[in-house]
C-alpha cells in the first residue's frame, strides 16, 4: 500500500480493481449459494438393502457355541444366523424354529406362507429342509 501511495504523491494515477474499491463484504450475511443461512445439498438417496430372497431350503447345525441356520433361496444367495437356544437344547425345538423364523419372514416380505420338510440327517448334528410355497388357500382375492 505504501508503493501505491508513493505513486499517487508523484502524480501517477493507478486504478485499482473494483473489488480493491468496495468494503468487504459482511462475513455474517448468507452467502449466495446458501439457502436460510444452509448449505446447499443434494439429496441423498437411501440405499435400497436387498429383500429376503424365496427360501429354498435350510441347513441347520449345531456347533460348539451354538446352533446355526443357513437359509438358501430361490435366487442363489444365503442368509445365515444362529438360534436363541442353548447347545444342549432338543433338535426337534431347534428344526421348529428354523422352520418359524423362515416362514414369518417369508410372510412378511413375500406375502405367502411356505412348508417346511426335513429330511434324514446325513450327518449327526446337522440337518437340511426343502422350504416349498404352500398353496393359496379359498378363490384369489377380487379386484376392483
Amino acid at each position: 500500500m505504501a508503493a501505491i501511495n508513493g505513486l499517487c504523491t508523484q502524480g501517477l494515477s493507478v486504478s485499482l480493481p473494483a473489488r480493491f474499491r468496495e468494503p468487504p463484504p459482511d462475513l455474517d450475511a448468507p452467502h449466495p449459494m446458501m439457502w436460510d443461512g444452509g448449505m446447499v445439498r443434494r439429496k441423498k438417496e437411501k440405499k435400497k438393502r436387498p429383500s429376503f430372497g424365496v427360501p429354498a431350503g435350510i441347513l441347520l447345525m449345531v456347533t460348539s457355541t451354538g446352533w446355526v441356520a443357513s437359509f438358501r433361496t430361490v435366487e442363489g444367495g444365503m442368509v445365515c444366523g444362529r438360534l436363541d437356544l442353548p447347545v444342549h437344547a432338543d433338535p426337534q425345538d431347534a428344526r421348529d424354529q428354523a422352520a418359524a423364523e423362515v416362514t414369518a419372514v417369508t410372510r412378511a416380505v413375500h406375502g405367502f406362507d411356505v412348508e417346511v420338510t426335513w429330511e434324514e440327517p446325513l450327518e449327526p448334528w446337522v440337518w437340511n429342509a426343502r422350504v416349498t410355497q404352500v398353496a393359496a388357500k379359498g378363490p384369489p382375492p377380487e379386484e376392483s
